[in-house]
């Protein structure tokens, strides 16, 4: 008996071994057939273009067709790679592609999805959009890749409605790459979407804009920046203005100065620092003494960065009863010579002695040198 079961499971064995053998020769053949069955059917196109079309009417390996539909563009020439893709184009093959991208494995998900857009139809753009929310995250970046490549108003439209279920920040970044590739031609969506009730997309469209660089966002820009409810667009708004015409948009950040949010009057400090202007100083001056400590921090550092002007107005803030230690002690932390050379050059001291008594750091309440 435990030699009826030995040779039974040693029979067993052996075919399930041979079976798996099989299975892997001929999947191994398949794919090893597969690039030899495209570069035959590239080598017919060329040599004869009717016998081609023929073979493909019978042929009903739709791998072939796709890879005809992906690569053949680099591998013939326009008017027969043409040819061939309006003779392999019909309902039949974008059925076929949809239960692809359903019924799949993520691989031949992405290939059916790039091949639909390859093919770039209304229909054929309506089934691949299904991919964009694909569990796949990978295929979901690779359907906004690709689709960017078309740069038409359909796709734009689309992948503007996607933004209205999609919260996370590595497709919303994939997203952003694929609108700086379509350019200023997806300008007039993304400026609707400024008006959105998301905050989170009419900051993303702002940065958008910005970075595109298309100067018909100046005016919904001021707009928000006076208006927007929430602090955090209105910054952005503040940098995207500065961005695209810093000289031209000084009035309204200037008056932003003033606004309710602390993060905000912070931020436009910050903006306010980059101009080389005399007004600028005596304009963040009074900000050395506003109720936030960020305020007054990177009000200090705009005005050390205007340089000998902007010196000019702390040293003169320093001489008030009122100035906060921590703009006292951002004046110690400035290296002692270059503040005394600002000094001078401010007062316009003509010579500056070895003890450098013209100046008594004392009487500023300025301490620690």
């Amino acid at each position: 008996m435990s030699y009826l079961k030995l040779v039974t499971e040693n029979y067993n064995y052996i075919l399930y071994s041979t079976f798996g053998l099989f299975i892997i020769l001929l999947i191994s053949l398949i794919l090893k057939n597969r690039p030899k069955k495209y570069n035959y059917f590239i080598k017919l196109i060329k040599k004869n273009l009717k016998k081609a079309l023929d073979k493909l009417d019978q042929l009903d390996d739709i791998d072939i067709k796709e890879e005809l539909i992906l690569y053949g563009e680099k591998d013939l020439n326009e008017a027969d790679y043409l040819t061939i893709k309006d003779y392999l184009i019909d309902d039949y093959l974008l059925k076929r592609l949809l239960n692809k991208i359903t019924n799949s494995d993520s691989h031949d998900r992405a290939k059916a999805g790039r091949t639909l857009i390859k093919i770039g139809t209304p229909q054929a753009i309506d089934y691949v959009t299904c991919l964009l929310y694909d569990e796949d995250k990978e295929i979901r970046n690779l359907i906004i890749e690709e689709l960017s490549k078309l740069q038409n108003p359909r796709i734009i439209t689309t992948l503007i409605n996607y933004l209205d279920n999609c919260e996370d920040l590595v497709i919303l970044n994939s997203l952003k790459k694929a609108f700086l590739k379509i350019g200023k031609k997806s300008s007039y969506e993304l400026l609707k979407l400024l008006n959105s009730d998301n905050s989170t997309h009419v900051s993303w469209s702002i940065k958008l804009l910005t970075e595109i660089g298309d100067d018909r966002a100046i005016e919904p820009l001021i707009e928000l920046l006076y208006n927007h409810p929430k602090f955090e667009v209105r910054i952005i708004a503040a940098r995207g203005l500065a961005q695209l015409d810093l000289e031209g948009n000084f009035k309204f950040l200037k008056d932003k100065l003033g606004d309710e949010n602390s993060e905000v009057r912070a931020e436009i400090v910050t903006l306010l620092g980059q101009y080389n202007q005399d007004e600028v100083a005596s304009l963040l001056y009074n900000l050395l003494f506003d109720n936030s400590k960020l305020v007054r921090n990177n009000t200090c550092q705009s005005l050390l960065k205007l340089g000998d002007i902007g010196i000019r107005q702390l040293i003169l803030a320093v001489e008030k009863d009122d100035i906060q230690e921590d703009v006292l002690q951002f004046l110690n932390n400035i290296d002692a010579l270059d503040l005394i050379k600002s000094t001078k050059n401010v007062y316009e001291v003509k010579q500056l002695d070895q003890n450098f008594d013209f100046l008594d750091l004392n009487e500023l309440n300025l301490s620690n040198y």
